[in-house]
Parts: structure tokens; C-alpha cells; sequence
């Protein structure tokens, strides 16, 4: 009976590691990433900008910005104020490789996870490098533009989603394949004292 406690629990720990593992593609999906300007001046704002996947990669580009009023800038200090809500930011993607090929997509709210930040999805069909430039207008009719250079590298060929799924399906077949061994086994034979 031992045994099958033992296997019961390695059972539902890895059960429960996979749904985790298996759940952070999801969640790193909307907000955070890779900075890639940091309270940076666009027309009266600062903006901040961070990018999903690193290193950018071929197919879905998430793109996360945070825009708000200037506030402290000192020598050892460049903190934002409070932030822009209802401004539009339209980002556009420009192969510096292949002139004339343009992506854009407008980052919003209604995507976003933290409604403080504006988010956007974009598809890149190739890699190399390419410019992102974001297009700003405030609600106060401030306006601005900045622009930052990504290198998009080919996706991995490896699904890790599928690759976990495999790997469950092993264990769960090996679990099994122990367990068959608890259940069908004679018990010891018991000797009589007399």
C-alpha cells in the first residue's frame, strides 16, 4: 500500500509541474518582456517599451508600452509621472532588409492584462532586422515619435508544449505500468507458527 501512496504523489506532483510549465506561455504573453526603451522622450511623454519573445522571433511579436507624464530626471534618477491613459500608439515594423515591407498594428488597452499599459500583437513574416517605430498621440493633442532597431531570429522548431505532453504521456505510462505490478502481485505467503 506504501508503493501506491509513492506513486500517487509522483503522480499528481508531476501532473501539477506540467500544468505549470504548460501555463507560461499563456501568462508571459501579455505585459513585461525585453526593455527596449526605458523612459524615453516622445514628443511631451515618456514612453517605455518592451518586447516578447527574446530574442524576437519569426510569427507573433507582442509588443507592451507604458506612457506617462515626464517626471524626476536627475543625474541618477529618471523616474516616469503619473501615467497617459488615453492616448493612440500605433506601432509600425519596417524591414530594414527588405524596403517597403511594413507591419503595424495599434497597441491598446483591451489586450492588455494591466489596463496602465498598451499592448499590441504583430505578425513578423521573416527575419532580419527590423526598425519599430510608435506613433504617438496624446489625449491633450501632444504627439511624438520614437523609434528602436529589433533583429528577428527564426523560430524554434521545437514546440515545448508538445514536448511536455510527450514527456507526461512516458510518465504516465511508466506509473501505470508500476502500479499493474502492485495490484496483480501474489503477497508474500504467510508461515503459520504453531
Amino acid at each position: 500500500m506504501k508503493d501506491l501512496t509513492v506513486y500517487r504523489r509522483s503522480l499528481s506532483f508531476f501532473i501539477l509541474l506540467c500544468l505549470l510549465v504548460l501555463s507560461v506561455p499563456i501568462v508571459k504573453a501579455h505585459g513585461g518582456g525585453t526593455p527596449q526603451l526605458t523612459n524615453t522622450e516622445v514628443g511631451p511623454y515618456w514612453i517605455s517599451v518592451w518586447t516578447q519573445p527574446d530574442p524576437p522571433q519569426v510569427g507573433e511579436l507582442h509588443l507592451t508600452a507604458a506612457l506617462a507624464e515626464p517626471g524626476v530626471l536627475s543625474a541618477s534618477l529618471k523616474e516616469a509621472g503619473p501615467p497617459i491613459l488615453n492616448a493612440l500608439i500605433e506601432v509600425q515594423l519596417r524591414s530594414l532588409d527588405r524596403p517597403g515591407e511594413i507591419i503595424s498594428a495599434i497597441a491598446s488597452h483591451e489586450s492588455a492584462v494591466n489596463k496602465l499599459f498598451y499592448e499590441a500583437d504583430l505578425d513578423v513574416p521573416h527575419s532580419g532586422r527590423w526598425e519599430a517605430t510608435l506613433l504617438v498621440s496624446g489625449p491633450d493633442g501632444g504627439s511624438g515619435t520614437v523609434s528602436f532597431e529589433l533583429e528577428v531570429v527564426e523560430g524554434s522548431t521545437i514546440n515545448m508544449s508538445w514536448l511536455l505532453i510527450g514527456a507526461l504521456v512516458v510518465f504516465l505510462a511508466a506509473v501505470i505500468w508500476m502500479m499493474r505490478g502492485v495490484f496483480t502481485s501474489n503477497p508474500p505467503a504467510q508461515t503459520q507458527i504453531s
